[in-house]
């Protein structure tokens, strides 16, 4: 008998959140945004400025700068730009690599939706200040 390949934990979770076919529920996703404001105030704390969403599949980067401390700014940013690209079906925080997993459905004209992991991180070393 042959081997079975499962795929990627990726590609197991495209097919898991493809299959749920409600977005996540509001009072959930405010929670977990309550959460990541959170972690932007810690964050800060640490020094960080910039934080990149993005998406490796669909090419899509957006880098967040926190000119001032305001994580409630940041969160209405943040949810502004995820109603821009699809519906918000989870959002997981990765304990191991200190990061936030948003997973959004975004329509394919005419064809299923495509389910999509973004990822936001802490990205200071991705810029280069230049000053006098």
């Amino acid at each position: 008998m042959g081997d079975v390949s499962l795929g990627t934990i990726y590609d197991i979770n495209k097919t898991v959140y493809s299959n749920q076919s409600e977005k996540m529920p509001e009072t959930l996703a405010q929670s977990m945004l309550e959460k990541v404001s959170n972690w932007f105030k810690i964050k800060a704390l640490c020094g960080a400025q910039y934080y990149m969403f993005l998406c490796r599949d669909r090419n899509d980067y957006t880098i967040f700068n926190f000119i001032k401390n305001n994580p409630e700014k940041g969160i209405k940013e943040l949810t502004e730009l995820i109603q821009s690209r699809g519906i918000l079906k989870d959002i997981i925080y990765n304990e191991k690599y200190n990061y936030y997993e948003y997973w959004i459905s975004i329509d394919t004209e005419g064809f299923r939706p495509e389910q999509y992991m973004y990822i936001l991180f802490p990205c200071n070393e991705f810029v280069i200040e230049i000053g006098d």
